[in-house]
């Protein structure tokens, strides 16, 4: 018979949760470096930092 997860969230999320978060520093952050290598979309990755709770950092426009 399968264990009851001691938390709400699946082994599945987890996996996936460590796997972007290992993609995004290998990629120095970068949201479009990071679905390129994953294979996504950049709206996938940053659908799912909002998901897990990954910091999003915005860019900054550079002033004139």
């Amino acid at each position: 018979h399968m264990q009851k997860q001691k938390s709400n969230r699946g082994t599945i999320d987890i996996m996936h949760e460590e796997f972007l978060i290992k993609a995004l520093k290998r990629s120095n952050g970068n949201r479009k470096k990071t679905a390129k290598l994953l294979g996504i979309t950049e709206k996938t990755v940053y659908r799912k930092m909002v998901k897990y709770g990954i910091p999003i950092r915005l860019k900054k426009k550079k002033v004139d």
